[in-house]
Parts: C-alpha cells; sequence; structure tokens
C-alpha cells in the first residue's frame, strides 16, 4: 500500500467569547443515536478557518434543540410537516458563543448550546 502524506495543522480552537461564520454544511449520523451535526466555519486569532460542529439529537418539536434552531432561523414547526434542515440552515451567516472544553485527548472549542443564532446584517443608510 502506497504511504500517503498528511499536513500537520494547528489545533483547530478559537478562544472563549462571541464569533461570526457561516453554516457550510448539515450531517446526520445514526450512532450511537440519532444526531444532526451543523458545521459552522469561523476564523481563529491566527486568521485560518476552523471548521467547529454544533449537534443537536434529530428530533423537531417545539421544545428539543434542533426545533429551536430552526425556529431561530425562520422555519415553522407545524406538527406533521417535514422540514429539511440542510436547505434552512446551509450557508446561512452565523453568530454564536463558544466555550474551550478540556478533556484527557486535549482542549476543544465547542459552540455554546441556543448560542447559534443568525447574523444581523447592519444595514448602511
Amino acid at each position: 500500500m502506497e504511504d500517503v502524506g498528511i499536513e500537520v495543522k494547528a489545533p483547530a480552537n478559537v478562544l472563549d467569547g462571541q464569533h461570526t461564520g457561516v453554516i457550510t454544511k448539515v450531517e446526520y449520523r445514526t450512532e450511537p443515536y440519532k444526531y444532526t451535526d451543523v458545521f459552522v466555519e469561523t476564523n481563529n486569532t491566527e486568521g485560518n478557518v476552523v471548521e467547529l460542529k454544533y449537534g443537536c439529537p434529530t428530533s423537531i418539536t417545539a421544545e428539543t434543540k434542533l426545533g429551536k434552531l430552526l425556529k431561530r432561523f425562520g422555519a415553522e414547526l407545524n406538527v406533521k410537516e417535514v422540514l429539511y434542515p440542510a436547505k434552512i440552515l446551509t450557508g446561512k451567516k452565523v453568530t454564536f458563543m463558544t466555550m474551550n472544553e478540556v478533556k484527557e485527548k486535549g482542549t476543544f472549542s465547542r459552540i455554546v448550546k441556543d448560542s447559534l443564532k443568525p447574523l444581523e446584517e447592519v444595514s448602511s443608510s
């Protein structure tokens, strides 16, 4: 088997606090539970693009994490209606808070629960 060169990168951490970015994609996973992962790109203090993940259980009601997120981005949560989170969220400019979490494997930047919101553009008038 041929060996492949892999670039060494700096850790993808950002400072605690308020940030802006853009939702680049939404992915779904089923192990160990059904989860919807929302990927957000932002810049760290060195100006490098960093991708963070905001995970939500894959369940939509007015009270669930995913339901509240979709509602913040303009979705109407009508019972029995089928929603497509990727269509609603992908490409949206956002604001969010991060907090660094220290674990055995290292320090990881996490998006604070319920802080992911649409970025309100300021009009120049």
